[in-house]
This record gives structure tokens, sequence and C-alpha cells, in this order.
């Protein structure tokens, strides 16, 4: 009984040895494992992966995976600049749990914006590692009992019941990231996994986990309408042992590109096949995958299947946002009829032209101390700012046209409302975000133009408004614009 014991022990320990850091088929519903600098993410998200894997020996090995993250926002651009989550695994064999590895780790990335839609992170994580290895689960010939049979509360001869050991690691990782829309196109990741190589003997001597390199890869190559390719690469280094994992997956657009469908295939040399399907919305995704081996000497994967689930939700930094409220006028007032002027319509420019100054038929929002006398409000004037797509950078050119728009008028006597646009494609919650963020931009300068923040008004109407309703993606541009309305309020006379 001893001999079978420590055999099926020996084939659990080999298995783990072999695979001391392995990674999960749905790998994007473990980003911690792979790379600490994933966490440094717009998005906050749960992640949770369930495993299921049978092995040679009739047994299964049962993975739990459960990962959290949080990003934190620079107070002046309002750009991702660090992230910190926190995760966990349980790792252990169905029958009679012989071997049970668990980890809790916690990890904090920082994060540099290079360009409008590109940022690169560093990352570092702490690991707490815990191992145990019992028998406790078995029964032997000393628990057999003449005209009762195996009783498992009898003493079943053995020496010792388990043997268990524990150990601090850490890892770091650097990560580029490529963003369209708020959904990601490319990124390139390198981790370097327990460079600390702890030690986790069971026994006396010392058995040490080695380092683990991880390079981790995807691009968008490929778009035809709602159709998108993306090559995946997940390649790992580990105690002199290359293993590489390269995949397809195809990606569905769904619903105005809220709504998307994965079909993800990989193939991992000498191992293993897979195939998976994944559900993706703007807030949640969930996905299944079944991998077989493809070589009858792997004898600790049969086959096996995992479940996986995001919950996600993107975070909006809390800028100097000021509502419009309406104020009803005590007394009546007489307005002076406003004759309409023709707008013309914006001719299309390229983005190195992104002004355009127009007059609007409009009446001042609020009215303030409004008194017994009548008053004759002027008109105001607007300035819209175009902006590239998915971008929240001002032209340099609209900059100065704001600044010489600014002369003309008494900054004492004038509010100012900021509002933000977008074009329809990617997701409404993200482009309601973006339109906050290209208002809050052209607020920004207008205070280091000297503009007060109390007579600045900040909106954000996303894609609800567009000034181009039709397909042609070259007049797009039209709808990526922020309206800087000038509302004077003239002098109250008694």
């Amino acid at each position: 009984m001893k001999k079978l014991i420590f055999t099926l022990l020996w084939v659990l320990v080999a298995h783990a040895t072999k695979a001391q850091y392995f990674q999960f088929t749905q790998y994007q519903f473990t980003p911690q494992r792979v790379n600490p600098a994933w966490v440094a993410d717009p998005y906050a998200k749960i992640d949770f992966n369930y495993r299921r894997q049978a092995t040679a020996t009739n047994m299964a090995i049962q993975s739990n995976a459960l990962s959290l993250n949080y990003p934190v926002f620079h107070p002046k651009n309002k750009n991702v600049m660090a992230g910190i989550g926190v995760f966990g695994l349980d790792d252990r064999n169905t029958s009679a749990g012989v071997l049970i590895n668990q980890e809790f780790g916690i990890s904090s990335a920082l994060s540099v914006q290079i360009a409008d839609d590109q940022a690169l992170a560093l990352g570092f994580e702490g690991i707490y590692r815990f191992s145990r290895l019992t028998y406790l689960g078995f029964t032997t010939g000393s628990q057999y009992l003449d005209g009762i049979g195996f009783d498992p509360s009898a003493a079943n001869g053995e020496q010792g019941s388990y043997w268990q050991s524990s150990a601090w690691s850490f890892g770091t990782g650097l990560r580029w990231q490529k963003l369209n829309k708020g959904m990601e196109s490319a990124h390139v990741g390198l981790a370097l996994i327990d460079f600390t190589n702890p030690n986790v003997s069971f026994f006396d001597q010392e058995a040490r986990v080695p380092t683990t390199l991880v390079l981790s890869t995807q691009f968008l190559v490929w778009q035809y309408m709602q159709l998108q390719l993306f090559p995946q690469l997940l390649a790992t280094r580990s105690a002199g042992v290359n293993q590489f994992t390269g995949g397809l997956k195809w990606r569905y657009l769904l619903a105005n590109n809220d709504q998307s469908i994965d079909l993800n295939t990989q193939y991992t040399l000498t191992s293993d096949l897979a195939i998976g399907v994944q559900f993706n919305h703007t807030n949640f995704s969930a996905g299944i995958a079944y991998d077989v081996p493809i070589h009858q000497k792997n004898v600790s994967n049969r086959s096996a299947i995992e479940v996986g689930v995001e919950i996600r939700k993107l975070v909006a930094k809390r800028g100097r946002i000021k509502k419009r409220k309406k104020r009803k006028a005590t007394k009546k007032v007489y307005k002076k009829p406003i004759k309409k002027q023709a707008v013309a319509k914006p001719k299309q420019t390229p983005e190195s032209k992104p002004i355009q100054e127009q007059e609007v038929n409009q009446e001042p929002a609020n009215t303030d101390n409004l008194i017994k006398e009548k008053r004759v409000p002027e008109k105001p004037k607007s300035i819209k700012i175009f902006f590239g797509f998915d971008s929240k950078l001002m032209h340099s050119d609209a900059k100065q046209h704001i600044a010489n728009q600014l002369k003309k008028y008494d900054l004492k006597s004038v509010k100012l409302v900021v509002t933000g646009h977008t074009d329809t494609s990617g997701p409404a919650e993200y482009n309601k975000k973006l339109s906050l963020q290209r208002a809050q931009a052209v607020a920004d300068h207008l205070i280091k133009l000297g503009v007060p923040k109390s007579q600045i008004i900040v909106e954000g109407k996303g894609e609800s408004e567009p000034q181009y309703t039709g397909t042609d993606k070259n007049k797009q541009l039209e709808n990526r614009r922020v309206m800087l309305t000038f509302i004077e309020l003239p002098e109250t006379r008694y």
C-alpha cells in the first residue's frame, strides 16, 4: 500500500514540478499570473477561472483562480498612472486530496502614456505559496475489520499523516498596450516570475522553484467589416525548458461594437490542442475552453475543461465637472429678437485644421441676478475644436485660436460651456468617458489661460448628438469635436 501511495504522490509531484508555474488555457481570465503589469488597466475587473484536468492515473486536478484589479488615475491628465490587484489560486487533486497548492498574491504597476492610444506599464508582485502533501484520504489493510469492512476511522498503520511547506516569492513584468476605443488591439508583455527562487521542499533536502520567463503578445492584424483576427503567442521558459503556445482569435463584433463573440484556437508544441468560445459585453465576458493532448505520453493531461467569467467597469476619473442648473427668472425679461444666421457646414478638412468658429442662435443658459429692469442679452459665440480618432489631445492651432478668441471677452462677466462629443464607433460607455476627457482637456487649457474654474461648465454628450449620421468614416471627423460656447451676461441696469 505504501508503494502505491508514493507512486501516486510521485506522479502528482512530478506534474507539479514540471509545470511549476503553469498557465491556464483561458489565461485572459488569469491576467496577473501572466504579467503583474496587467493591472494597469482603465477597467476595474473581477476575474474567475475554473479548470478540471483529467490525468492518466484516473484522478483529476481541479484549479480555481480569482483576481481583482483597480486603476489609479493621474490627478492632472486623467490617464491611468497605476493599478493595484490581488489574486489567489487553489490547485488540488480531487481524489483524497493528496496534493494541495495554494497561492495568494498582490500586484501593483506604474503606467506611462507614451502616445494618445498607447501605454507602457511596469509591474511587481509578491506571492505567498502554500503546499500540502497528505495520504489521510487513503485506506490501508490495517483498516479492514472482519464482518464490517473498511473503517476509515481506524488506525491505518502509517507513521505521519501530512507534509507541508510555505514560502514567499516575487516577480516583475513590463507590458506595452495599444487601445482602440477602450478595447485592446495589441499588447506585448515580458514577465520574470519567481526570481527569488523560494525553497518549497516538503522534506529536508532543498527544492527551489525555478525562475520563469513569460512572453505574451497579441495583435489585431486583419479586419473586414465586423470580423477581426488576432494572432496570439504565450511563451514560457522555466528550468531550462521552453514551452510555446500559439493561437488565433477570431472576433465578430455585434450590436454597435458593444458586444462580440470570440473563437479561440490554441496549440502548445508537443503537448495540447485547445478550442474555446467567449462572449464579450461592455461590462462582462464569459468563456469556455476544452483542450486535449496530442501525444499519448502526456500522462498529466488526458483532457481538460475551463470556464471563465470577467466582470468589469470602465472607471472614470473624477474631474471638475459642473452641471448646468436652470433657474427661473423672477421678473419678466424683454428679449431682443435674435436673427438666425446660416451655419456653415464644416468642410472635410484634415485634422491638422481642427478649428471652426461660428455664430450660434442660442440664448443665455443662466440669467442670474435678474432685477426689475429689462436687459438685453448678447449673442454668444462658439468655437468647434476637432479631435483625431480616439484622441483627447488638442492641436496647437486650436489652442492658439482659443487664446485669441478669449481676448475679445471680459472674462469676469462670461461663462464658458465646454461640451464634448464623439463619433459612433466603439462602446457607448467608452464614448461617454472620451467626450468628457475631450471637454476637460479644453477646460484645462482655458484654466491655463486665466479663466476661473468657477466660470467653466464641462459636459460630455458621448455619441448622443452626432452632426453626421452617415456611414462615411472620413466624415466622422465632424462628430469628434468639442463645442466651446461663450455666454456673456450683459450688465444689469436699475
